[in-house]
């Protein structure tokens, strides 16, 4: 992408802030917003994006997913590592989760999307 062009990005489940804030950091364009669950993985975030230089250009957003986002909001692309855990019913296959999270994905990013699901039993993440 060209340095002047501007680039809207969205990290969905962004935990550290590790997605939105290394493409702040390397797309100098780029304008993020990052979102989760978590009041704590937003403060770890906050606090990565202010080591980094990058926080006047990555928006935290407390959201399940995309929930707390305006639905006419659009990205240029989304970004993921999105981490299930004992909130999602055992007896519902992996692959319509995923489905069901590319489906919100794909509406909200034209350009395309790029997601990771991973299984994290509670309390099997480290906490910063």
């Amino acid at each position: 992408l060209p340095e002047s062009q501007k680039v809207t990005i969205c990290d969905v489940g962004t935990g550290s802030g590790i997605l939105a804030g290394c493409a702040a950091k390397h797309l100098k364009s780029a304008e993020g917003v990052a979102v989760d669950i978590s009041p704590a993985a937003l403060e770890v975030a906050r606090a990565n994006g202010a080591d980094h230089a990058v926080a006047d250009r990555v928006t935290l957003i407390e959201s399940d997913l995309l929930a707390a986002l305006p639905d006419g909001r659009r990205f240029d692309f989304i970004i993921s590592k999105y981490c299930l855990s004992s909130r999602v019913p055992i007896d519902q296959p992996l692959a319509s989760i995923y489905q069901s999270i590319c489906k919100q994905f794909e509406k909200r990013s034209p350009n395309g999307f790029c997601t990771n699901l991973v299984h994290c039993e509670p309390g099997s993440l480290p906490v910063a």
